[in-house]
């Protein structure tokens, strides 16, 4: 899932959050995750990434967008 986290110079840089499965290789993973990732245009592209073992939707199968945004921000002030 992308989000995009408030940033002071450019408005907006956008984040990844990922859940690998368990037992998946996760240096692997990560490693094909950016290798696609940078193919997408600059703009495009996640700026950081995020482990998140409970990334999941909801009941109903759609992303919380607004919950899943602030678990980045929160995320995002730990990195920092």
């Amino acid at each position: 899932m992308i989000v995009g986290l408030p940033d002071p110079e450019w408005g907006e840089k956008l984040v990844a959050l990922v859940r690998i499965k368990p037992g998946a290789d996760q240096q692997l993973v990560i490693k094909e995750l950016c290798i696609a990732a940078n193919k997408l245009p600059p703009a495009e592209r996640p700026k950081k990434w995020f482990l998140s073992p409970q990334l999941e939707t909801n009941r109903e199968g759609k992303w919380e967008r607004k919950r899943w945004l602030e678990w980045a921000k929160k995320k995002d002030c730990e990195v920092n």
